[in-house]
């Protein structure tokens, strides 16, 4: 069981990190194109209406 562990932590490891940069990717191509802000007020209005 002690070795069942760090197997599943070590797998769990890269799933985190790809998720991390897929997020991190998306946020920057959202501030480059400037819908950052456009994306704020977004998600202001949808729990408004």
């Amino acid at each position: 069981m002690s070795a069942e562990v760090p197997g599943c932590r070590r797998s769990d490891y890269p799933s985190l990190r790809l998720l991390s940069f897929f997020v991190s990717a998306v946020t920057g191509s959202l501030a480059a194109n400037g819908n950052a802000a456009r994306w704020e007020v977004f998600q202001y209005e949808i729990p408004d209406r």
